[in-house]
């Protein structure tokens, strides 16, 4: 079990912080157990690849970031001990994160102390998705191959890094879309097509300025803004301005009725029903066309990706939140892709799980959901 600090300044305005968590093996559930919950739709693709890797490697080289809710914080008490002495592992990254992580080994009080207050807690994804599939895919598998002669067998088992809903340092960003390849597009009849569902706001934007400024006030009006409404950043290189697109009313009933209301009520999903789709002309599929999406969480990059007509065109959103993830999580619905960001994501090979068929995990190596 390893006790994992990461410190960051996400660029948000409010400063450095600090985000704990724990890594350790979680027991992998079947998909309709309801303990692990996932909350964003998966690619066959990318699940093929990842088996490849672990097929081959027999070991998983990244953790999958979950969550569980802890308001009274009993299952961090039991780590205030090794935080207090200095980590066997600590380094700063290029992009100015700081980790830091203690190894604890030989604390069997501490493991059963864990395992016991997790033992019942539901665990939600917020990223590796892809990769806890294809860790049941692989366990699987391994069943079939070697018969399921031990619930604790390793391959039973998936490494993940958990830190509590409630930690201070959990931290959402948003996650812009970029997109090209807009077929026969015309600024003002997207525009008449907008008034429908949203009112539109104007903002002045120097193309020849990098003033952090412009860039300050877009995020305080979306964040604003947002507190009371749903708000849509929009800009392209075919205008000198930036618009905000702030959701009517009424327009809530235009979404569509197949989907659940905790759905209805996400930033992105009403850009994809009600823009992307309803006034662009875009299908489902083209939704997940890497080709023509992409996304970023730096609003001075996807405006200057603009600029340089690398795209056609921006829309910026606020950040999923917390609360809106648990929500989907919870229904057993999903969604779209992209629309979380759990920022930094976890250090990939910081720690190695190796999977070996023949090795029993004791009970309280592993945390029990």
């Amino acid at each position: 079990m390893y006790l994992v600090a990461t410190s960051f300044d996400p660029g948000d305005g409010k400063g450095i912080r600090t985000r704990w968590g724990f890594i350790a093996l979680v027991r992998i559930e079947d998909e309709d157990s309801g303990v692990i919950l996932p909350h964003e739709r998966t690619f066959s693709a990318h699940k093929d690849d990842r088996l490849k890797l672990m097929k081959a490697a027999n070991a998983q080289f990244s953790q999958i970031f979950g969550i569980y809710e802890d308001p009274e914080g009993i299952v961090s008490e039991n780590f205030r001990h090794a935080a207090d002495s200095k980590p066997q592992i600590c380094f700063k990254s290029e992009d100015g994160i700081v980790n830091r992580m203690w190894i604890i080994e030989n604390n069997s009080l501490l493991f059963k102390e864990v395992s016991e207050a997790m033992k019942d807690k539901k665990i939600l994804i917020a990223d590796g998705h892809h990769r806890y599939e294809t860790a049941r895919n692989f366990r699987d598998i391994m069943r079939i191959r070697y018969g399921k002669k031990s619930a604790n067998r390793s391959y039973e088992y998936v490494m993940m890094f958990l830190t509590n809903l409630n930690d201070r340092g959990l931290t959402i960003l948003p996650s812009h879309r970029l997109i090209r390849h807009v077929s026969s597009f015309d600024l003002n009849t997207f525009f008449e097509k907008l008034k429908e569902d949203f009112d539109i706001t104007e903002l002045p934007f120097r193309k020849e300025s990098d003033s952090l400024e412009q860039l300050a006030l877009l995020k305080q009006e979306m964040e604003t803004r947002g507190r009371t409404h749903h708000v849509i950043g929009f800009y392209t290189h075919m205008s000198d301005k930036l618009y905000l697109l702030t959701m009517k009313s009424a327009a809530k009933e235009h979404i569509g009725d197949d989907l659940h209301p905790v759905l209805k009520d996400l930033d992105v999903l009403i850009l994809s029903r009600l823009v992307l789709q309803k006034c662009l002309g875009f299908s489902k599929k083209d939704l997940d066309n890497e080709e023509i999406f992409h996304y970023t969480s730096d609003h001075k990059m996807a405006l200057s990706s603009v600029q340089s007509k690398d795209y056609e065109m921006a829309f910026l959103l606020n950040p999923t939140k917390i609360d809106q993830v648990r929500n989907i999580a919870e229904h057993s619905l999903v969604m779209p892709r992209k629309s979380t960001y759990f920022y930094p994501k976890i250090t990939t090979g910081l720690v190695f799980n190796k999977i070996d068929p023949d090795e029993i995990i004791p009970h309280e190596y592993g945390s029990e959901s």
